[in-house]
C-alpha cells in the first residue's frame, strides 16, 4: 500500500508535489463520491469502486443484507475506463438504471444495471472523454444531465444523458475557479455547487432545457477552510461544506438565484480532514467522514439549518489508518456506508432509538484495491 500523499490522482505528479506540501490538507484532491440518496426505497445492490493506485480501475458489485446491511458480494468485478492508470474516483447511480464511474485517467465509464441480478453491462461507446482527472460525479434530479468535475484540470464536463439507453453525449466544458473534488445538484435541478478547495464554492445556474452551466459568483471558504464535498438538505433550503481541514461550512441558499449566504455559528467542528459528506432525504441528519482522524463526525439539522452533534459523534472507524474518503447512505437510510481507502468498507447502523446515532460497526468488508466509492440500487 502506498503512502496516502502517493496515491491522490498518480498520473498528475506535478499536482501530487504540491498537495503533499500544502499543511492540514489530508484530504485535499481526494476521490469522492457524490451520488445523491434516494430515500424511501430498500437497496438491493451496492457497487464498490476500487481506485486501484496506479492500474485498471474496477467496479464491485453486492447484495445488500435488508437486515444488517451486510454486503455479499455478486461474483462481477467488472473493469472501468480505457487505459492501465484509468481508476474510478466516484461512482454514481441515476434513475435506478445507469451507473457511472470518473475514472481518473479522463474519463466517465457508463454501465446498465439488471433489475434483477444486479450485473452490469457496459454501455456502447463507454468509456465517454472527461477532461483532466475527473473525480466527482452530480446528476439533475430528472436523470437528463450529468457533470463531472475534472480536478486537474478545473473545469466541470456536462453531459446529456439518453433516457433510453444511458449513453452520454458530451455538452462541454466550462471554467471552475480551481480543481473540485465535490459536485452539488439543487433538488429542483435549477443549481449546481462545485467544492473548489481554498477558493471555496462555485455556484452555478443550470439550464433546464441544455444542461448548459453559468457561473452566478463564487463564495470564499469560511476561516482556512478548503471545502472538499457538498451536500444540499433535501428542502433546498440549506448548503453543507466538508471543509478538508477541521470543519463543516453551512450556507442559506437563495432560492431564486441558486446564490449562496452564510449561516450562523460557523464552522461547525468536525474531526480532522474531513473530505465527504451525506444527508439523509428527510433533512434531519449529516455525516462527514473524516480523512485523517479515521472517523464520522455526525449531526442532526436544526429547523434554521445550524448543526448540533449527535450523541456519541464522533464514531471511530475500526482498523490500522482506514483512510475513509467516501461517505454513503443506502437508500432505506438504516445503514451510512464508509469505504476506506485502506481497508474496505464500513457499515454502521443507524440507531432510530437514540436520533441518528451510529452503532459501532463489525469488521470491515472487503472490497477491491482502494476502494474509493459507493453507490446503492
Amino acid at each position: 500500500m502506498l503512502p496516502r500523499d502517493q496515491w491522490r490522482f498518480v498520473t498528475a505528479l506535478l499536482v501530487i508535489a504540491t498537495v503533499a506540501m500544502l499543511p492540514g490538507c489530508g484530504g485535499f484532491f481526494t476521490p469522492r463520491d457524490d451520488s445523491g440518496n434516494g430515500g424511501g426505497t430498500t437497496a438491493r445492490f451496492a457497487y464498490v469502486v476500487n481506485f486501484n493506485n496506479g492500474g485498471s480501475g474496477t467496479v464491485s458489485g453486492f447484495t445488500v443484507n435488508q437486515t444488517n446491511g451486510s454486503l455479499t458480494s455478486t461474483g462481477q468485478n467488472i473493469t472501468t475506463g480505457g487505459a492501465a492508470a484509468d481508476g474510478p474516483a466516484a461512482v454514481l447511480i441515476v434513475g435506478g438504471k445507469f451507473l457511472y464511474t470518473a475514472n481518473d485517467g479522463g474519463s466517465v465509464s457508463g454501465f446498465t444495471i439488471d433489475n434483477i441480478t444486479g450485473l452490469l453491462t457496459t454501455m456502447s461507446g463507454s468509456p465517454f472523454a472527461a477532461g483532466f482527472s475527473p473525480s466527482a460525479l452530480a446528476a439533475t434530479p430528472d436523470g437528463k444531465f450529468l457533470y463531472a468535475a475534472n480536478t486537474g484540470g478545473a473545469t466541470i464536463t456536462g453531459y446529456s444523458i439518453n433516457a433510453t439507453t444511458g449513453v452520454l453525449s458530451a455538452l462541454g466544458e466550462v471554467p471552475t475557479s480551481s480543481g473540485s473534488a465535490g459536485l452539488a445538484v439543487h433538488p429542483t435541478g435549477k443549481f449546481l455547487y462545485a467544492a473548489v478547495d481554498a477558493d471555496g464554492i462555485d455556484v452555478f445556474t443550470i439550464n433546464t432545457t441544455s444542461g448548459g452551466l453559468t457561473l452566478v459568483r463564487n463564495v470564499p471558504p469560511l476561516l482556512n477552510g478548503r471545502p472538499q464535498a457538498l451536500a444540499v438538505d433535501s428542502s433546498g433550503r440549506f448548503l453543507y461544506a466538508a471543509d478538508g481541514v477541521s470543519g463543516v461550512e453551512f450556507y442559506t441558499i437563495n432560492q431564486t438565484t441558486g446564490d449562496l449566504t452564510v449561516g450562523r455559528s460557523n464552522p461547525f467542528a468536525a474531526g480532522t480532514g474531513p473530505v465527504a459528506i451525506t444527508t439523509d432525504s428527510a433533512g434531519k441528519f449529516i455525516y462527514v467522514a473524516n480523512q485523517d482522524s479515521n472517523n464520522i463526525s455526525g449531526y442532526a439539522i436544526l429547523s434554521d439549518g445550524s448543526l448540533a452533534a449527535l450523541s456519541g459523534s464522533p464514531y471511530a472507524i475500526g482498523g490500522s489508518d482506514p483512510s475513509p474518503i467516501a461517505i454513503k447512505m443506502d437508500t432505506a437510510e438504516k445503514f451510512v456506508y464508509t469505504t476506506n481507502f485502506n481497508g474496505g468498507v464500513s457499515i454502521f447502523t443507524m440507531d432510530t432509538a437514540t436520533a441518528g446515532r451510529l452503532l459501532t460497526p463489525p469488521a470491515a468488508v472487503s472490497a477491491g484495491t482502494n476502494p474509493a466509492g459507493i453507490a446503492f440500487k
